[in-house]
């Protein structure tokens, strides 16, 4: 009763959330590539950290399904978590988006294993059996994605002599660089 006190604080966000299991095409054209390093953080994180939030309350939505033995339910909620995890995972270049997207799927794939262990659990082997058998997301895009500004900055110090340049040089070389980072 505790449990579905707190959901029903989420149930208009679970239900929204429920309506993109279906959308076949989900595309975020937000410019990144317009954006600086900082404000594409900005832009991103904190809806990867709300994408965490949902998965965690499907999570336990789903195991209360599982506690009362509404498999129906429980089965409808592990896709629309794997369906976020999927969104998640494919919505932006950047790594971060590829491994929140894995840390969502695990925790849809603890729901089901709590599920496959309930005794009176119906057979799940063809709602598993049509999960990917790859890895569900590529991360070498990302990770070239991202090697891609830090080469750009390091290309905006110039290049460095092959002579000594001395101290203050060598100081206002890496405040430059460290200016560029951040």
């Amino acid at each position: 009763e505790e449990v579905r006190k707190v959901l029903s604080k989420y149930n208009t966000a679970l239900n929204e959330l429920s309506r993109v299991e279906n959308v076949m095409v989900i595309d975020y054209d937000i410019q990144l590539d317009q954006l600086s390093a900082p404000e594409m953080l900005a832009t991103v994180l904190p809806e990867f950290q709300e994408m965490r939030h949902l998965a965690r309350l499907i999570g336990l939505r789903a195991r209360v399904a599982i506690a009362e033995q509404r498999w129906d339910d429980a089965v409808r909620d592990c896709r629309i978590g794997f369906r976020l995890a999927e969104i998640c995972g494919y919505s932006t270049d950047f790594l971060v988006g590829r491994l929140v997207g894995f840390a969502i799927s695990g925790t849809m794939f603890g729901v089901l294993e709590e599920a496959v262990q309930h005794p009176d659990c119906p057979n799940l082997y063809w709602a598993l059996a049509s999960l990917p058998e790859q890895r569900l997301f590529e991360t070498r895009d990302s990770i070239e994605f991202e090697s891609v500004p830090m080469s750009r900055i390091f290309d905006s110090i110039g290049v460095l002599p092959d002579d000594p340049i001395g101290a203050e040089a060598a100081r206002e070389k890496i405040r430059r660089l460290i200016r560029e980072a951040s």
